[in-house]
């Protein structure tokens, strides 16, 4: 894993963004690319844990800051798209393979910068975390993969919504784990089923359907 401080244009402070490269690296070839991403740049585990060995072809995992916001905030999002373009600049990457992923804020930052911008990524993954129902139709034609509980508060009293909302485009893919805590889906946030499941998917700019709803939207 290599941790990599950067100064950040925003504010001009110091970032660390964490990039953990499969073994088998072709520098003349894109690779897919999958962003957790963090509350903090100093609250790093994913890249440590992403089972690389056990993806079905060799991707590269990034960790990026969202400055703790994560509900739709401009910085968080700002933040999230710096990173991303230092790992543009320096590794070979996949623009159609895509896949953004977190756990609690970081699930909450994957729905928003999703909805915010549906066209970036080609499934996210985002655990204890929930999205803004107002423009919920901006997801509705990505691959979206996630945990569910009564337990989780996150989800208390919701656990039917985003049925009731995504189901019938065929994207959805609920795991219900009753009984599980909010920090309980830690261990499972790099399953490596998941994981698979979701390199199985491409951006597709020529979709049959589009559905946006322009509220929160960045230009």
């Amino acid at each position: 894993v290599h941790a990599v401080k950067i100064m950040s244009k925003i504010d001009m402070s110091i970032i660390t963004i964490c990039v953990k490269i499969p073994e088998i690296y072709n520098s003349e070839q894109n690779h897919p690319l999958f962003i957790t991403a963090m509350i903090d740049h100093n609250d790093f585990n994913n890249t440590w844990h992403i089972p690389l060995q056990k993806l079905s072809e060799p991707a590269i995992h990034v960790d990026v800051t969202v400055r703790g916001f994560t509900g739709g905030n401009l910085i968080g999002e700002a933040s999230f798209f710096e990173c991303l373009q230092w790992v543009r600049e320096n590794y070979h990457i996949d623009e159609d393979r895509i896949y953004i992923m977190g756990l609690s804020n970081g699930g909450y930052a994957t729905w928003a910068i999703s909805q915010n911008h549906p066209d970036l990524p080609a499934a996210i993954f985002p655990q204890g975390g929930f999205p803004f129902i107002s423009n919920i139709c901006n997801a509705s034609q990505i691959p979206v993969y996630t945990y569910m509980s009564d337990m989780d508060n996150v989800f208390a009293k919701n656990t039917k919504l985003l049925h009731r909302k995504l189901d019938l485009y065929g994207n959805y893919h609920e795991y219900y784990m009753p009984n599980m805590l909010h920090w309980h889906f830690l261990p499972y946030s790099i399953s490596s089923i998941i994981l698979n499941e979701m390199l199985k998917h491409k951006r597709d700019f020529f979709r049959k359907e589009i559905g946006r709803a322009s509220c929160r939207e960045r230009v």
